[in-house]
């Protein structure tokens, strides 16, 4: 069973232009309430984004998803004005934030992206900043950089010898900090290449 990926794509900066196609591109994936296949069911699948005009058989496929998403499948968990959080198996819908960012580039030459994602473990998890269309900055860390930055997720009571003391907690707020950090970086040498 693949690991589930979790990720959020935020509508950082944009002009109104660019914040009104985003509203219209949620709204457009977002089934109306009496259309819903079950009571669950509030998004699209995410084929449906952009690929509408390819056959519905061949772009639910494994392989179709790979190749045009990034990740051998990917669903929409939520959605509002600002973003966009996904659920996929093994890494993030890469190649959809891509073309996510490609076509709101169309709208506003300025407009910034940012993600923030980590595998369910995690194995890995990290952050990434679209502009110009295209990825500007992706940091990723594996689980084998973890030590190196003094994140914990799990206790393992046979190699620390003892019993999980009650106090202890798992890295998460350590986790989302560096990934804002990476983020605020990114954003910052942005700002800068515009200012110049």
């Amino acid at each position: 069973m693949a690991n589930n990926v979790y990720a959020t794509l935020t509508l950082h900066q944009g002009n109104d232009e660019v914040k009104q196609w985003w509203k219209d591109l949620v709204s457009k994936m977002t089934y109306p309430e009496d259309e819903r296949p079950s009571e669950y069911d509030f998004y699209k699948p995410i084929h449906e984004m952009f690929w509408t005009d390819i056959d519905e058989e061949y772009t639910s496929t494994r392989g179709w998803y790979i190749d045009n998403i990034g990740a051998k499948w990917c669903n929409i968990q939520d959605a509002d004005d600002e973003m966009l959080s996904t659920c996929s198996a093994w890494d993030i819908p890469e190649y959809l934030y891509e073309r996510i960012a490609e076509e709101a580039y169309e709208v506003d030459k300025n407009v910034i992206f940012t993600v923030s994602y980590e595998d369910e473990m995690p194995n890995f998890f990290g952050s990434s900043v679209y502009f110009g269309g295209e990825c500007f900055e992706d940091v990723r860390l594996e689980s084998d950089d973890f030590e190196e930055y003094d994140l914990e997720f799990y206790w393992d009571e046979d190699e620390k010898g003892e019993e999980q003391p009650d106090d202890w907690e798992a890295s998460w707020e350590q986790m989302n900090d560096l990934q804002w950090s990476w983020i605020e970086e990114a954003v910052s040498n942005i700002q800068f290449e515009l200012d110049v």
